[in-house]
C-alpha cells in the first residue's frame, strides 16, 4: 500500500518540479529572446555597409543565441527531471515514514492484542466444550470449570483495563502541579505492601524531600507499576530499594530489585507493549501481558520525563525515572 502511494505522492512532487521548472524556463526564454532581439537593435546602421548584411548578419546572430538558450534550457529540464525524481522521492519517503510508522505501530498493537485475547478464550471454550460432552459431569467438575472460566475472565478484564489506560495515557492532556514526592511513594508502597509480605519482600527507602511537577494520580499509578514490576521478578526475602535525589533541574528515582535481571539485547524493548522477557524470566512464572512498563513510559512521557532501565542478568535490575522538579 505505501509504495504505491510513495510512487503517487513522488509522481505529485515530480509534476510540480517540473511544471515550476517549465514556467521558469519560459520566462527565460522569452526575457532572453526580448533582450537579445532588443540588444542587436540598438547597433548602429552605419556600422554595414548594407541594410541587408545587416539584417541577414542580426538575424543570424539572434537564432544562434536563440538556439543556444534552447539547448541550455532543455538540459537544464533534463536535469532538473533527474534530479527531481530523486529529491521527489526522498520527500515523498519522508513525508510518509510518520504515517507509515504509526501504521505499522497499529497493526503490529492489533496483532499483538488480538493474540493475547485469543488465548484465554480458547481456553474457556475448549473448557466449556469438554464439559457439554461429559454426560456425567458432576457438580464438583463444574464448579472446577467455573472458577478456571473465572481466572480466564479476569485475565481479559486485566488486559482490557490495561490496554484502556494505554489509550488514555497516550491521549489525555494533563495539567502539573506541585507535588511531593516522599508522599506519592509512600502511597504507591502501601498499594504493593500486601504482594510484598506475601513474597517475603522489604522496601529498603532513601527518599528526599522533593516536589516535582506532575499529578497525583498519574504518578501514584507510575510507582505503583514500577514496584510491582520489582517484586513479582524479585526472589523471595530480598530487597527493593527506593532512591530519590536530585539531578540538575530534575529529580531521580530509582527503583532496584534483586531479580533475575535482564539480558542487554532485551533492555531496549522492555517498554514496548506485550514485551516480555521469556527466557530470562520464565522460572517466576509471572503472569501478566507486558502492558505494564508501557504505560509507565507513557505516563512518564505525558510528565515530559524520561525513564530508562538497567541491569545484570542474575544480580537485579533498576529503572531510573526523571521528572521535573518543581520550583
Amino acid at each position: 500500500m505505501f509504495r504505491s502511494t510513495t510512487l503517487k505522492l513522488t509522481l505529485a512532487y515530480l509534476g510540480i518540479i517540473m511544471i515550476l521548472s517549465l514556467i521558469f524556463s519560459f520566462m527565460m526564454y522569452s526575457t532572453y529572446e526580448a533582450s537579445l532581439t532588443h540588444g542587436f537593435r540598438s547597433v548602429p546602421m552605419n556600422v554595414f555597409f548594407n541594410r541587408d548584411v545587416f539584417e541577414g548578419f542580426r538575424l543570424q546572430r539572434i537564432n544562434e543565441g536563440l538556439d543556444h538558450m534552447r539547448m541550455n534550457l532543455v538540459l537544464v529540464n533534463i536535469g532538473t527531471l533527474v534530479l527531481g525524481g530523486a529529491a521527489s522521492y526522498v520527500l515523498a519517503r519522508r513525508s510518509l515514514q510518520p504515517l507509515e510508522q504509526a501504521f505499522g505501530l497499529q497493526t503490529r498493537f492489533t496483532s499483538d492484542a488480538s493474540h493475547e485475547l485469543r488465548t484465554p478464550l480458547a481456553n474457556m471454550q475448549t473448557e466449556i466444550e469438554v464439559a457439554l460432552r461429559d454426560p456425567e459431569l458432576t457438580k464438583v467438575q463444574a464448579k472446577a470449570i467455573l472458577a478456571s472460566n473465572l481466572e480466564e475472565v479476569q485475565r481479559l478484564r486485566s488486559l482490557s483495563e490495561g490496554l484502556l489506560q494505554l489509550s488514555q495515557a497516550a491521549d489525555n492532556k494533563i495539567a502539573l502541579e506541585p507535588i511531593r514526592l516522599q508522599k506519592i511513594i509512600e502511597s504507591a508502597l502501601r498499594t504493593v505492601e500486601a504482594q510484598a509480605n506475601i513474597r517475603h519482600i522489604t522496601f529498603d527507602q532513601d527518599i528526599a524531600d522533593l516536589s516535582v511537577s506532575g499529578t497525583s494520580q498519574g504518578l501514584r499509578q507510575l510507582f505503583v507499576i514500577l514496584l510491582d514490576n520489582a517484586i513479582k521478578y524479585s526472589a523471595e526475602h530480598t530487597t527493593v530499594t527506593i532512591k530519590a535525589r536530585t539531578s540538575g533541574k530534575h529529580a531521580a528515582i530509582t527503583v532496584a530489585d534483586q531479580g533475575c535481571g535482564i539480558p542487554a539485547h532485551a533492555l531496549e524493548h522492555v517498554f514496548e507493549r506485550f514485551y516480555r522477557v521469556d527466557q530470562s524470566r520464565t522460572r517466576n512464572q509471572v503472569d501478566g501481558y507486558g502492558l505494564g512498563l508501557s504505560i509507565a513510559k507513557q505516563i512518564v512521557e505525558a510528565h515530559h520525563g524520561d525513564i530508562s532501565a538497567t541491569s545484570q542478568p542474575g544480580k537485579g535490575s533498576m529503572f531510573t525515572v526523571k521528572l521535573s522538579l518543581s520550583i
